[in-house]
């Protein structure tokens, strides 16, 4: 019996270095393992690094391709806009020319019915002036013509309603000169006792 401990301690014992061996080896497997798995786990997550690294430079590509594409299009629109922009100019400032033309002629115009209605305003004054002044030279005349006719009725005695003609009169004015309407009218000496009278209207001795 005595015998018999002794070799199953060491069997137990074996046993148990046996089954600390297994698990030591099972142990180091998973280890070696689970530092496999840690290993790919790190590869995975650098390549997810890498991956959305290289999706974040794709879109930043994506951007600048569609930065370039709109870029491109703007210089496209940006040449026929230059000429419009350009062409307005040039027709804007055709416009101003014209405009500033059309205020000079306007200015012009302002500045002629100006002085046109001044000219017109001092004519028609001097046509009233110059009416007014042969009026009275013919009212003159009418009374030359009147003075003469008495005089002539009291050199040749003649009775009221005797009819003297111009030529009986002639002498009795200056230059032995008849007068002459200066608007050109027509005189009549009338008999004595009746005032000599002109066919321009307005040409009449005053009533007494």
């Amino acid at each position: 019996m005595k015998l018999v401990i002794p070799w199953v301690c060491v069997f137990a014992l074996l046993v148990g270095c046996f089954y600390l061996y297994s698990t030591t080896l099972e142990d180091e497997k998973l280890i070696a393992k689970l530092r496999v798995d840690d290993a790919e786990l790190e590869r995975l997550r650098t390549e997810n690094q890498d991956v959305k690294q290289l999706k974040s430079e794709h879109d930043e590509l994506a951007r600048m391709r569609n930065e370039h594409e709109e870029l491109l299009r703007l210089r496209g629109e940006a040449g026929p806009l230059r000429k419009q922009v350009k062409e307005l100019g040039a027709e804007l400032q055709i416009a101003r020319a014209q405009n500033s033309a059309v205020m000079k002629q306007q200015q012009q115009s302002s500045d002629l019915a100006t002085e046109n209605k001044t000219l017109r305003s001092q004519f028609e004054k001097l046509t009233q002036d110059q009416a007014r002044d042969h009026a009275d030279k013919c009212i003159r005349n009418l009374r030359l013509i009147e003075g003469a006719k008495e005089l002539w009725a009291r050199d040749n005695q003649k009775p009221p309603g005797s009819f003297p003609t111009p030529a009986d009169l002639t002498g009795y004015f200056p230059n032995n000169t008849f007068p002459v309407c200066p608007d050109g009218g027509t005189y009549s000496v009338n008999a004595l006792g009746f005032a000599p009278t002109c066919s321009v209207l307005g040409h009449a001795l005053p009533k007494p």
